[in-house]
């Protein structure tokens, strides 16, 4: 039986990201992101929800999550669910579930001072995802898999 824990989130951080460092010396980048969730009610008016995720990215994702992203960013994440778990001060067991990610992509024009940017994958996951301009090729377009050709 195949196992599969995988998410993918289009949304705007809450927070910029915080760098901490663990005993080991690696470095953890962490921050919120806020997706809006959009229906219409039975009454047809239209509603609207937030959802907030608690995300996490090390090593060179951590780092470019860092440089590009701030308060208020939009962007593609993917990453898995991770499940925390420890015992606080007064003795009572906490859970916490967080987003351990594994690819980033931004999805606003960059700002006239900052380098050109790449799609950035991890190797685990690079072939998930089709990166594409959002802005010349629509989002239907931007976020379907690449199909596979035959070649002649």
């Amino acid at each position: 039986m195949a196992n599969l824990n995988r998410v993918q989130l289009i949304g705007r951080l809450g927070r910029d990201p915080e760098v901490r460092y663990i005993p080991s010396g690696a470095q953890v980048v962490s921050f919120s992101m806020a997706v809006d969730r959009v229906w219409k009610g039975q009454d047809g008016e239209r509603k609207q929800a937030t959802e907030w995720f608690q995300l996490e990215a090390w090593g060179r994702l951590g780092e470019i999550c860092q440089q590009y992203l701030k308060k208020g960013s939009l962007a593609y994440v993917e990453g898995e669910l991770r499940n925390d778990q420890w015992v606080d001060d007064k003795g009572e067991k906490r859970s916490r579930t967080k987003i351990n990610m594994n690819g980033l992509q931004l999805l606003e024009p960059r700002r006239h001072d900052e380098p050109p940017r790449r799609p950035w994958k991890s190797q685990r996951s690079k072939n998930l995802l089709n990166h594409v301009d959002v802005k010349t090729y629509g989002w239907e377009r931007a976020f379907r898999p690449q199909s596979r050709q035959a070649s002649t």
